[in-house]
């Protein structure tokens, strides 16, 4: 497995490396596997928004800190609509994997309700395969043969994974797509069902209700575009399709707990 990585600046010791995925599990992630290593240093902490993703996270030095709760050494995070404040500490090395909420009912056989809004332990969730995982990453001497592990974990729990809902799959589809500019309605008319169903069968199996989803892909790539090519933030709002800039400001209140700038400010 090919692992890259890059360097931030030399006076933050951050360094992080990605791996890309077997391609059978490439569907149901939303990203290559990243390793995030912090060298030392003072404490940090960031504002973690709410997110779509369902979160693996494997930590092999000192745990992660999450709204004062010390996290368990190894856990999955479900889809949520809140911001967190996420503290980490003199060391940190960990492995991070992001599935899309119907791939965590494929390779993790989880149904994101099941967790939406929640961080549960790996062993808690998955019992002794969630633990022996958890030991074997950590007894790994290398990144490739980390990366690998999980690769094989999640090829194994594949073989059991729950097929999600046909319609449940094209609504998720449609609506990042449209980048989250889509009414509900319409999406429920092209999908030839009620909007209350729709509502219930996609809160079902990705965790959250369409309109939220919907919200958090547009807020997401109005996140993305003032990372990559900063500017001003009327037209980030007028390209991912807000109203205003005030429209915007409402969404990064509820799903980042801070305004745009000050949000941009608070990342690690």
């Amino acid at each position: 497995m090919p692992v890259s990585g890059s360097q931030d600046e030399p006076a933050a010791p951050v360094t992080r490396l990605f791996a890309e995925p077997r391609p059978q599990l490439l569907p149901h992630l939303v990203r290559p596997h990243e390793a995030f290593l912090f060298a030392g240093g003072p404490r940090r902490s960031w504002i973690e928004p709410a997110q779509l993703p369902v979160t693996l996270i494997i930590d092999l030095d000192e745990r992660l800190t999450a709204g004062g709760r010390r996290l368990p050494p190894a856990w999955v995070a479900g889809p949520t609509d809140r911001p967190e404040e996420v503290e980490l500490g003199g060391r940190h090395t960990t492995v991070d994997v992001k599935l899309t909420p119907l791939g965590s009912m494929r390779l993790l056989a989880i149904p994101p309700r099941e967790i939406a809004g929640r961080v549960v332990g790996l062993e808690e969730l998955l019992g002794e395969a969630g633990r022996r995982l958890t030991e074997a990453v950590a007894d790994a001497g290398d990144w490739p043969t980390r990366f690998s592990l999980v690769d094989e974990f999640l090829a194994d729990r594949s073989r059991g994974g729950r097929i999600p809902s046909p319609v449940a799959e094209e609504a998720w589809r449609r609506l990042c797509r449209a980048g989250g500019n889509l009414p509900i309605r319409e999406l429920a008319e092209g999908l030839q069902i009620s909007r209350r169903h729709l509502s219930s069968l996609f809160t079902e199996q990705v965790g959250l209700p369409p309109k939220t989803v919907a919200r958090l892909l547009r807020f997401r790539r109005a996140h993305r575009q003032m990372q990559s090519s900063p500017r001003a933030w009327a037209e980030v709002a007028f390209d991912c399709g807000y109203f205003d800039q005030a429209h915007l400001n409402r969404d990064f209140r509820q799903f980042a707990g801070t305004t745009p700038t000050g949000f941009l400010a608070r990342q690690l």
